[in-house]
């Protein structure tokens, strides 16, 4: 998706001395509780926040 967005091959290296030992690798959960509590809120399009991170807009 950011070589989209970029226009380039984006190169991803993990330094091995930061990931803890018990890293979990995959989280996930709902949203329902929140949404219960505070109302529905409207979600942007993933891509849509990488472009706003990449361009430092957000």
């Amino acid at each position: 998706m950011m070589q989209i967005i970029t226009n380039y091959t984006i190169e991803v290296k993990v330094n091995s001395q930061f990931v803890r030992k018990n890293e979990i690798e995959k989280l996930v959960g709902s949203n329902e509780k929140l949404f219960g509590l505070i109302g529905y809120v409207t979600q942007k399009d993933f891509s849509e926040t990488l472009k706003e991170m990449y361009k430092g807009d957000i």
